[in-house]
């Protein structure tokens, strides 16, 4: 997974308007907002962004 700094400063959770963390190993931009916590994947170096994508971090950890 490729994604620029300046990318991950500027991206936001479309949920909730909170910053990201990248996980490079599972590919995946989860939000850091505690009330949140929503993953999104990142397929062939292209953040997917939408609803249908989301996933809650506790649930991709099980």
């Amino acid at each position: 997974m490729q994604l620029s700094g300046v990318f991950l400063d500027v991206a936001a959770c479309p949920a909730c308007r909170g910053k990201f963390a990248a996980d490079f190993e599972a590919e995946t931009l989860n939000c850091v907002n505690p009330a949140c916590q929503l993953s999104y994947p990142v397929i062939d170096n292209i953040p997917m962004l939408t609803a249908e994508h989301a996933t809650r971090v506790t649930d991709a950890a099980d």
